[in-house]
């Protein structure tokens, strides 16, 4: 009987086997990669592994929040209230996008279902879902969900937002609860002054600042008015009120004036102007106009101003600002002055000063040429001993038919006596000698800062600039004291347009039907012919 031999492995067979065995090595170990490298993504922070691909950087922190969060010096925590299943994953990534700005940062989020009574300890009201509630110590103060969203006359009625503005109700949050004492400002009633635009009113707020009305004919200044706003009066102030604005800026208190040219209202303000008067700064009257095509925008009278050398100014040099309608402004010579006067807004060197621009605004061989100022920031340090007066030797009074009159100043005695016109203030002097400094901010056209102001003097419908938004704000973080300007704007909704040039379109085309196609080509080629030789 025969025994049958084993029949040998033939070598290719063997190559097959040790091929499989390496194969299903390699896959194993693919997969153990896959899994392993998706458990360590698992575990960071979202903010690193998502991205922000959105053209309005809906989900990432500006250069303004950045500057909040950078100032904070204690933690600050975000409790994002939410629902399993109503979560709005905008609102999520963007508070993930704060941690991942600064340390100072937590977040906290809370599932309204399973602990339906946590917002109630911060809110009376209640609270909406994926609402963000910034909690600093004892403060606390809620971004609501129902202001994230933003809608125009037109997207209001079909439910269509225009704009996002999360961003600027939290950031306006964080700032609010990390000072520790709010400001507070008022705004002079009485003289038919002004509405202040929803830009105006809306930056107060989201800097943390709130605003009263003050009617200086029948009351004082409060003492915790942390700074006053005239805004475009149309009636003179009387010799008291004028009085009381005096006495309070004596003491280092800040002003934010704005107003309109007489040539437009039809009505002078003389009581008025003798406040910057005292300070060196007098109105010339007539518009500015501009001639050169690069320095306004649509009409002569909407002015792209040059911007001074100021800390109000500082960081706008990138950003479109117009000034609408302003006044020539006369800066007296102030190199013997306790104060300083400093130039924010100038027009070209081109300009010219209109005195009738309601009948015309073409440039006439008789209108004055040149640079204007229609902006100037004055500042004073009072000492101890200073009583912040302005440099008038005299204090100005009117007869009642406004013609301007001297009078002699009252003595220190007497002004004691009657009061200042401010309630109750307690003089504090600081460590280096100072009792304050006095700030006043003059702006000669109400249309830099409200919309409503230019749209009704043009009678056409208009929205402002962002740089004219951050300005108002860095111009109220001036005179408030304020490190920095909470001005964050809302984000358009709009679809952005991404625009190719023809040159662009050609080699884009000729990537997609050929270069692409002839390298798919070339690699099957090569692996063919790789395999062959196997």
């Amino acid at each position: 009987m025969k025994i049958k031999k084993e029949q040998a492995c033939h070598p290719r067979s063997r190559r097959y086997l040790a091929n499989g065995t390496y194969s299903i090595a390699v896959t194993m170990l693919a997969f153990a990669a896959l899994i392993l490298v998706n458990l360590i993504a698992g575990a960071l922070p979202s903010a690193w592994t998502t991205f922000d691909v959105t053209g309005q950087k809906l989900f990432s922190v500006s250069e303004t929040t950045k500057g909040v969060l950078d100032a904070l010096t204690d933690e600050v925590t975000l409790h994002l209230i939410t629902e399993a299943g109503q979560e709005d994953e905008a609102v999520s990534k963007l508070v993930e996008a704060y941690a991942a700005a600064s340390p100072k940062i937590k977040v906290n989020r809370v599932d309204a279902v399973r602990n339906p009574t946590f917002a109630s300890q911060y809110s009376e009201e209640t609270v909406p879902l994926n609402s963000v509630i910034a909690v600093c110590g004892d403060r606390s103060h809620i971004a609501s969900y129902d202001r994230f969203y933003v809608y125009d006359e037109y997207g209001y009625y079909n439910g269509t937002p225009s704009h996002w503005d999360a961003e600027g109700q939290i950031t306006s949050a964080i700032a609010r609860v990390s000072v520790a004492e709010e400001a507070k400002v008022y705004y002079t009633t009485g003289h038919d002054e002004m509405t202040m635009g929803s830009e105006m009113t809306d930056s107060l707020e989201k800097a943390g600042i709130s605003s009263e009305p003050v009617n200086l004919l029948s009351s004082s200044l409060p003492a915790d008015c942390d700074a006053l706003i005239i805004f475009s009066p149309a009636q003179d102030f009387t010799d008291e009120e004028v009085g009381k604005v005096t006495a309070y800026l004596e003491e280092g208190g800040r002003l934010l004036l704005m107003t309109m040219s007489d040539s437009v209202t039809g009505s002078a303000t003389p009581h008025l102007d003798s406040i910057m008067a005292g300070y060196g700064v007098t109105r010339r009257g007539g518009l500015v106009m501009e001639q050169d095509a690069s320095a306004y925008v649509q009409a002569p009278y909407l002015v792209l101003p040059s911007l001074g050398t100021s800390e109000v100014t500082d960081g706008l040099s990138n950003q479109n600002i117009v000034c609408a309608l302003p006044e020539a402004l006369e800066v007296g010579d102030t190199d013997e002055a306790v104060y300083t006067v400093t130039n924010i807004l100038l027009s070209s060197e081109d300009a010219y000063l209109k005195e009738d621009a309601m009948a015309s605004v073409e440039k006439t061989p008789d209108d004055e040429s040149g640079r204007f100022v229609f902006a100037v920031a004055v500042e004073q340090t009072l000492s101890a001993d200073s009583t912040g007066e302005p440099d008038l030797p005299t204090d100005l009074a009117f007869d009642e038919d406004g013609t301007e009159t001297e009078r002699e100043s009252e003595s220190k005695t007497e002004e004691a006596e009657s009061g200042s016109g401010q309630e109750d203030v307690t003089e504090d002097v600081t460590e280096d000698g100072t009792k304050g400094i006095t700030r006043i901010l003059y702006y000669s056209t109400p249309c830099l800062f409200s919309a409503s102001a230019l749209s009704t003097l043009i009678q056409q419908s208009t929205a402002l600039p962002e740089g004219n938004t951050a300005l108002f704000a860095k111009s109220i973080a001036y005179l408030t004291d304020q490190e920095q300007a909470v001005s964050v704007n809302p984000k358009s909704l709009g679809v952005p347009q991404t625009v190719i040039d023809m040159g662009a379109q050609s080699v884009i085309g000729n990537l997609l039907m050929f270069a692409l196609p002839a390298l798919t080509l070339a690699a099957g080629f090569i692996v063919f012919r790789r395999r062959r030789r196997r």
